[in-house]
């Protein structure tokens, strides 16, 4: 590392002002072409995000499985387009109800009582699952629960994705 000391004066050939001051340009010109590097790395992450970000939203808007959100209390944040072509439900229609709402009944405790185990012990859950469309027609799904967390460990929503496999 380029210092202003009396050892880098000694290198470039001797002491006083002029080999202060070329050594001071010398630890300027470093610290710049440090500076835009790190602007340069900077940008390309913030690019890198950016773009990172737009294809996760394009991906939740063209997916042909639906996709549900909720929040740490099983609340319905969020669904995609698909989600609205499987159900019928509108996302007016379920924000803010449990997706239980979507139940066939066709379940009893026990399998919801696993699945919730599993999902709560290992991170997620998938399996087949029968519902209900807004119009009450019964339908099969394949379906997967995954528990998101924050760093503390803390859950902060459920992500949902399934697809519609009735034959």
């Amino acid at each position: 590392m380029l210092l202003w000391s009396g050892w880098l004066i000694a290198d470039q050939g001797g002491v006083g002002p002029m080999a202060m001051a070329a050594a001071n340009l010398m630890l300027l010109a470093l610290l710049a072409r440090q500076l835009r590097l790190a602007w340069l790395l900077a940008r390309a992450n913030a690019v890198a995000h950016d773009e990172r970000s737009r294809l996760a939203a394009v991906m939740f808007e063209q997916s042909c499985e639906g996709i549900v959100v909720t929040d740490a209390d099983c609340n319905i944040i969020l669904v995609n387009p698909a989600f609205t072509t499987i159900t019928g439900f509108d996302e007016a229609d379920v924000l803010g109800r449990n997706p239980s709402m979507l139940s066939a009944g066709r379940h009893d405790a026990e399998f919801y009582r696993q699945m919730w185990e599993a999902i709560n012990s290992v991170g997620y859950w998938h399996g087949e699952i029968w519902n209900r469309r807004k119009d009450g027609g019964v339908y099969a799904e394949w379906l997967s629960i995954t528990r998101v967390a924050d760093e503390s460990g803390q859950v902060q929503n459920f992500v949902s994705i399934f697809s519609d496999i009735t034959e």
